[in-house]
């Protein structure tokens, strides 16, 4: 999450870690995958990973740039199993998938065209191509201009070739056409110039040209000095020395880059981020080649906190440069899972203050529309929500929920497999990388944690109206009990108002903020649903379902608290659930357990369910 007590500042070539949401699943890290990208959301497709259930992720991911969350699309149709250094453009509504290799390598090649419509059903479908296809390899690469793809060069990890096909995807009889193939090595022959063979190489396009910029082979790496040139119309290349960067020379010979590009109002500009040249050197540098003059300018040296290859990188019309996972360069072969993002050129002022607006308030995109008008003065946001350090192993059923090691949500133990929760934190996510953290009143240390085994949000939750919003964890393994771990028991009592309760939680103790390392824990007093459903009239609806809280402006649950326990004379009564954020002098709406006994019996024991 974005630091929104610091101040917004625009600046070019200066990229940032995109933090995604805490309660949404993430890709796990990888190389050789392709990212694309529209003004709306970044679409990451396959890659590759040894810890992999197939080596290969058969994935489709979708990360909304406003709302900072990623979401695995479940696919319609045969997902390919050639899903590392393949090819993906977008085309509309659709992208569009070539080639590529799955494991082992070479032994899984594909010659294969397949699209993927963006729609309510996510559909993948494979598109008959007559005549000679190209060969079936990987690490090549592809352009498209208007209806025509064209694919150049690659590799099936014996040979490479630097052969150009193209196909008309408008064409209800698609027919592959063979523009250059040449089996020599020689890059001249006759007097006519021939690129020597290669993989992971990056193309441009001006409408008429195909520029190759950089790649290789499995022990060589090509210069981008001399930028091989192919002619769509005479079918013929060529090669054009360079123009150097006055103070910075040429970019180092380099494959395994990532390359975007960008439209001016008189050029085509191409940018050009890591890459590496040998297994000792990866580059961490961010170059602009200007196609109409061949001039070279490096734009920026370190951009990233690791030099990265066998990365992808996307660029939004408006001009933002994103740049997603693959290698970090060193000797510990990592992969990585981040997404950083930088301006490459001065966007329309709409988009920076959009994007300050943002800055301000990760949250807005899932704040309905009234709470939108109700947004704080930034400035003003200063005040403690009311909690204090709960002490040590004072509340043993308390739990943290965590994605990737961070913590997301609460909840409660009430049985040696089972915890309780808010369903808004586990709807539609995946029990991968999702743990339970037990015993310990620290996100930072201590206590036991605990792998998933199934996510039961109520089969009724409805995340508009956030009815029915209460969830089960059942864990892998049994919780060890001790003296700072317990369950609690859930309370019989129909919870009226004024009544005292306590409340737990890792929540932000100021909106927007970040979560306090230690447990906090307040005193609460319970309010009539009625009076509650007046003061909520216009944010959502108060159903007997739920219990409501209040005491004065400044007190109350906050994000992160989410799905923990509300407790009365030791029993759980409640379980957080909405509210608006932050203590502002509203009251708190959590989930009333009590409406919900027979459902959590259903699930936690041997009782036949009647849902």
């Amino acid at each position: 999450m974005n630091d929104t007590d610091s101040q917004y500042t625009f600046k070019l070539f200066n990229f940032e870690l995109v933090e995604s949401s805490e309660d949404c699943p993430v890709p796990e890290p990888r190389n050789a995958h392709r990212i694309v990208c529209n003004s709306k959301s970044l679409y990451l497709y396959g890659g590759y990973n040894p810890k992999a259930a197939n080596d290969g992720y058969q994935e489709l991911w979708e990360f909304n740039f406003c709302t900072k969350r990623w979401r695995m699309f479940d696919i319609t149709g045969n997902f390919p199993e050639e899903v590392i250094s393949c090819s993906v453009l977008r085309r509309k509504d659709k992208l569009v998938v070539y080639g590529g290799t799955g494991v082992p390598f070479a032994f899984k090649c594909s010659n294969k065209l397949y699209t993927i419509k963006l729609d309510e059903e996510v559909r993948i479908s494979s598109l008959v191509v007559h005549g000679k296809k190209p060969k079936r390899q990987y690490g090549q690469s592809v352009v498209m201009h208007k209806n025509m793809l064209y694919t150049v060069g690659g590799t099936d990890c014996f040979s490479y070739n630097c052969d150009v096909h193209r196909v008309n995807l408008n064409k209800h009889s698609r027919v592959w056409k063979q523009l250059y193939s040449k089996t020599e090595t020689a890059q001249q022959c006759n007097g006519v110039y021939h690129p020597i063979g290669r993989y992971r190489h990056e193309l441009a396009f001006d409408g008429k040209n195909i520029y190759m910029i950089g790649g290789g082979t499995a022990i060589s790496s090509f210069d981008l000095v001399d930028i091989p040139i192919f002619n769509t119309r005479t079918r013929k290349w060529k090669q054009i020395k360079a123009k150097p960067d006055p103070t910075n020379n040429y970019p180092a010979n380099r494959r395994c880059h990532a390359l975007a590009q960008m439209k001016t109002a008189d050029d085509v500009h191409v940018f050009v981020l890591g890459g590496y040249e040998n297994n000792e050197e990866a580059f961490n540098d961010l170059w602009r080649l200007e196609l109409s003059t061949l001039q070279w300018t490096l734009l920026a040296r370190n951009v990233l906190p690791k030099s990265p290859y066998f990365h992808s990188v996307a660029l939004t019309r408006e001009g933002k440069l994103y740049v997603f996972g693959g290698m970090e360069g060193g000797t510990t072969l990592r992969r990585n899972n981040k997404l950083f993002s930088a301006w490459v050129r001065i966007p329309t002022l709409a988009e920076i203050a959009w994007e300050a607006f943002l800055h301000y308030f990760p949250d807005i995109a899932r704040t309905n529309k009234i709470n939108r008008l109700q947004l704080p003065n930034h400035a003003s946001q200063n005040k403690i929500v009311g909690g204090t350090d709960a002490e040590s192993g004072a509340f043993p059923y308390q739990v943290s929920l965590r994605r990737r090691g961070r913590h997301f949500c609460g909840g409660s133990i009430i049985g040696d497999r089972w915890i309780l929760t808010a369903a808004h934190c586990i709807y539609k996510q995946s029990t991968k990388g999702f743990t339970v953290v037990a015993g310990s009143n620290l996100l930072d240390s201590g206590g036991a944690s605990y792998n998933v085994e199934e996510l039961i949000p109520h089969e009724e939750y409805d995340p508009k109206t956030i009815a029915n919003d209460i969830g089960l964890i059942e864990l892998h393994s049994p919780i060890a009990f001790n003296a700072g771990v317990s369950k609690i028991e859930l309370s019989e009592e129909n919870v009226a108002g004024d009544v005292e309760l306590v409340l737990t939680g890792w929540g932000m103790t100021k909106y927007p903020g970040a979560s306090p390392n230690k447990l906090q824990t307040i005193k609460l007093v319970s309010i009539t649903n009625d009076k509650c459903a007046k003061e909520h009239q216009d944010e959502g609806d108060v159903t007997e379902t739920n219990i409501c809280t209040f005491t004065k402006e400044g007190e109350g649950a906050c994000k992160g608290d989410s799905g923990g326990p509300l407790v009365a004379s030791g029993k759980q009564v409640g379980v957080v659930s909405w509210g608006i954020p932050c203590a502002r002098g509203k009251p708190d709406v959590f989930t009333r357990v009590h409406s919900y006994l027979s459902w959590i019996s259903c699930h936690t024991t041997a009782t036949l369910c009647n849902l």
